[in-house]
């Protein structure tokens, strides 16, 4: 049997596989609490699937109402909140005193409480589809585990569609060699298509880190002033390593330079002299010292 889940007013997805009916009986007494009960799922290493929870609505529709990417030793606890449905004895002398509107209501409200109050989850396998999407042979991607990490990844983090990593039949084969392709070409392929996206990826972060960075330029220097801002730009705590040596030996000269303008501004009485005292190392910085001399 095939299950029916509509994703949207125009997608319908048909779920075929193996169906478990479970049931079980609670018992309790009157000042005992309600017993709570969790859903737990575990995902393997290197493994992933989509868990989809929600109710049977018909016998060959199922109306899921969240669904989750479970990967990668992945341990999901999820407490269920139930509410318990009265008996019909229950129900019936529950509405007895109340009128005969009041009472259709409550049976129509009771009627669509028990037609869909079969909660269900279903399991959906993500490999298989991966290689139904990319016109890949069936356990082609059982092996390539960096390949498929890839896949999930550009599938669920950059939205990438399907079409733009697929293996296309006609690209790079005649005709006659179409039926003679090996599931290792057809991988090939895919890969290509995969690094291909890898690389335009990282020349956009690249580019949009180039362009903050010249956004935050443009702000110091609208803050400052363009004729007051120092020419020399700020050392970062990251930039300590050989390509930034030039703005590293350029800071200790630009400390001397305002620590000699400050001390030609001070006029000092009696015998004071300052020393400036300049490290070698050009992370260190300058250090002043003001000594008295004696009588």
């Amino acid at each position: 049997p095939t299950m029916r889940v509509q994703l949207n007013s125009a997608a319908t997805v048909t779920l075929q596989g193996e169906h478990f009916v479970h049931a079980a009986i609670f018992h309790r007494f009157a000042r005992e609490p309600e017993q709570e009960l969790r859903l737990v799922a575990r995902a393997r290493q290197l493994s992933s699937f989509v868990l989809m929870v929600g109710k049977i609505a018909a016998a060959d529709r199922f109306e899921p109402s969240a669904a989750l990417i479970i990967q990668n030793k992945d341990d999901l606890v999820i407490p269920l909140l139930l509410e318990t449905v009265p008996t019909p004895k229950e129900f019936i002398d529950s509405i007895q005193s109340l009128s005969p509107e009041q009472q259709r209501f409550a049976q129509a409200f009771r009627k669509m409480q028990l037609s869909s109050s079969l909660f269900a989850v279903a399991v959906v396998q993500i490999k298989p589809l991966l290689e139904k999407v990319l016109n890949l042979p069936e356990f082609s991607l059982t092996k390539e585990i960096q390949l498929t990490q890839d896949l999930i990844e550009l599938f669920v983090r950059y939205q990438v569609p399907p079409d733009l990593m697929s293996y296309d039949e006609a690209h790079g084969s005649r005709p006659e060699k179409l039926n003679r392709v090996s599931t290792a070409e057809k991988l090939k392929q895919v890969k290509d298509h995969v690094e291909a996206l890898w690389q335009t990826i990282a020349a956009s972060k690249s580019k949009q880190l180039k362009e903050t960075q010249e956004e935050a330029k443009m702000r110091n220097m609208q803050k400052c002033g363009a004729e007051e801002c120092p020419n020399i730009v700020p050392m970062s705590r990251g930039a300590r390593g050989a390509g930034d040596a030039e703005h590293a030996e350029m800071r200790p000269r630009k400390l001397a330079t305002d620590l000699a303008t400050n001390y030609q501004e001070v006029s000092y009485s009696g015998n004071l002299r300052a020393e400036v005292m300049m490290s070698a190392e050009p992370v260190k910085k300058a250090k002043t010292m003001v000594q008295r001399q004696p009588q």
